[in-house]
Parts: C-alpha cells; sequence; structure tokens
C-alpha cells in the first residue's frame, strides 16, 4: 500500500533531510539519494573535511606530484556529527547537564548522527600533470536505525529502543540503500 501511494505520488528518490528520508523510508523505497542540504552537511562534516586535507596532503608529498597524472583509492569508515566527549557514555547519561559533556549531546542532535552515523566512503583522489587535486566521493549506507557493530555503545544502546520502535512498529524500510556522490577539488 506504501508503495503505491509512492507511484501515484511520482515521489522522487532524492532527500536533502532526514525527514525525507525518514518517509522515503516509510514509503518503501529501496533507495535514496541524498542532495542538497543534507548533502552539504556531509560535505562539511569535520571528518570528511580533516580525510579530504589529509588525503590532498598525502598527494602532494608524493613523488609523483606535479610530474605526472595518478590517483589514490582511499575507503575510510566514517562517524558522521561530530566529536564527542571523552567520557564513558553512562556516565554522560546520568550526569546529562555537565557543561564537560556537551560535545557528545551536540551530537545527538546532529541530523548526520541519525541519517548517516557510521558508514564507509570512498575517496578517489585524482591528481593531474599540473598539481590540480579533485576528491570524488562515494557514500552508501543502509537506514537501519537498530543497534549493530561498527556503531558506539551510546547509539546502540539509544538504538535497541529506537530501532525496533522505527521499523517494526512504524515500519521504515531497514534495507532502504542511501547513497550520495560528490567532488571537493583541493
Amino acid at each position: 500500500m506504501r508503495q503505491s501511494i509512492a507511484n501515484k505520488t511520482h515521489a522522487s528518490n532524492k532527500a536533502s533531510s532526514i525527514a525525507e528520508v525518514g518517509l522515503l523510508s516509510q514509503l518503501q523505497f529501496s533507495d535514496v539519494e541524498i542532495v542538497g542540504q543534507a548533502l552539504e552537511k556531509i560535505k562539511n562534516d569535520p571528518e570528511i573535511v580533516r580525510l579530504d586535507n589529509e588525503f590532498a596532503l598525502m598527494a602532494r608529498n608524493d613523488k609523483r606530484f606535479k610530474t605526472k597524472a595518478f590517483s589514490l583509492n582511499k575507503t575510510k569508515s566514517v562517524q558522521f556529527g561530530g566529536k564527542r566527549a571523552q567520557a564513558d557514555m553512562m556516565a554522560q547519561m546520568r550526569d546529562p547537564f555537565n557543561s564537560k559533556y556537551k560535545a557528545t549531546w551536540m551530537v545527538a542532535v546532529d541530523e548526520l548522527t541519525w541519517l548517516i552515523r557510521h558508514a564507509p566512503v570512498k575517496f578517489d583522489v585524482i591528481i593531474d600533470q599540473n598539481g590540480n587535486i579533485k576528491i570524488n566521493h562515494l557514500l552508501k549506507d543502509k537506514f537501519d536505525l537498530r543497534s549493530g557493530s561498527g556503531h558506539t555503545v551510546a547509539y546502540n544502546k539509544v538504538t535497541d529502543v529506537l530501532g525496533p520502535m522505527y521499523h517494526d512498529f512504524v515500519g521504515g524500510n531497514d534495507q532502504l540503500q542511501i547513497k550520495a556522490t560528490w567532488t571537493t577539488k583541493k
């Protein structure tokens, strides 16, 4: 029935926010492409920016730099949403208003923490003979809000409750494939 609604409304598989991804999940779409505002947040996530700079520096330090064209291909698992406070999660949960835990709570309300969480990102760093650096990115993830391996203990504790509620009771598609692609020049 939900897929029928999607077909009748000619819904697109493009989404620019977690709300739009949630709607496509409810309509039982099989895949979604992240665009617009959500893609800008991914591109500007501190860990993505850090890795782009790291790979650009790696390219500039390569002996082939400015002598011939070459490429570097890297895949990294990225934890989105920003840096968390460096403290035991149970202590942070017991004392949520302690200012030294503010970073964790800022991550908890960040859209990327719930939209992407942890995801592998493929970085194809392409360097031309003149030393121009272009980084093509490919992010693929599954919109499964249940706990699982590769997630933080805190994320798993929260999603032990929220994941089954969203997927099993509300009917969100736990097989929805999320994809984002973008290019950065360095």
